[in-house]
């Protein structure tokens, strides 16, 4: 056998289409596999950031809500303090603002519309129209319970009831002016004070107004206010007019 006989027999054959494909089939599959992972990646990397985006603009924007919410707050009590000291114009601009905004939660409406009662009784007592002073402390009393649904000012729930009661006597409602007053009667103190005094000579005022007038139990309630201790004179004349 001759030499160039004896290397072409052992030399290895060249590989066949059918014998190269599974090896291309693997690289392909590996580049797939890479490939996929490598997105995977990218995908997992970009949802995490957008978790992190959003995240952060809603912390935000609860921080400025509650900004917002504090700041109208600190109107409230502005317009309440105002309302104290007798500038019912600072509380009348005040309160419109804070509704204006409507920033305030709506659970928290009981004090704006309490001091837009207030507001309205003010007004009613300047005016010297008999109807049209009714009218407004019939519109003052409809603020006074819408207020009272919402929940009145922590610490003026006594002082917010006279108040009701009050718009519901001077607007010719006697009967549901009388059971508002009652219930004021119940909150602490229950006796003594200005307060107090003021609740029993409306309820005598009330009595008087009823369709069948009860003026026995309108006299008990002169006799509770004329019996009271310190007393500001301007309220025992009151009593006894």
């Amino acid at each position: 056998m001759s030499e160039a006989q004896r290397h072409s027999e052992e030399a290895p054959a060249e590989p066949t289409d059918e014998a190269a494909a599974p090896g291309r089939l693997r690289v392909v599959l590996t580049h797939f596999r890479d490939a996929a992972v490598h997105h995977w990646r990218r995908t997992l990397a970009a949802a995490l950031t957008l978790m992190v985006l959003m995240a952060g603009i809603a912390l935000m924007w609860t921080y400025t809500a509650d900004l917002a919410i504090r700041a109208e707050r600190e109107k409230l009590r502005e317009s309440l303090a105002a309302l104290d000291t007798g500038d019912y114009e600072q509380a009348r601009s005040l309160v419109r603002a804070l509704l204006g905004s409507g920033v305030l939660p709506r659970d928290e409406h009981g004090g704006p519309l309490f001091v837009l009662g207030a507001i309205k009784m003010h007004d009613a007592g300047a005016d010297t129209l008999p109807e049209r002073r009714r009218t407004s402390y019939l519109v003052a009393s409809r603020y006074l319970r819408e207020s009272q649904a919402y929940g009145f000012v922590d610490g003026r729930e006594k002082q917010a009831l006279l108040m009701l009661g009050t718009s519901l006597v001077e607007s010719q409602q006697p009967t549901q002016g009388i059971e508002v007053l009652r219930s004021a009667l119940e909150l602490k103190p229950a006796t003594g004070g200005p307060l107090n005094a003021a609740i029993h000579r409306l309820l005598a005022e009330a009595y008087t107004q009823l369709r069948k007038p009860n003026h026995e139990r309108a006299l008990a309630e002169i006799d509770i206010v004329l019996a009271a201790e310190n007393l500001p004179a301007e309220q025992r004349v009151a009593a006894m007019v």
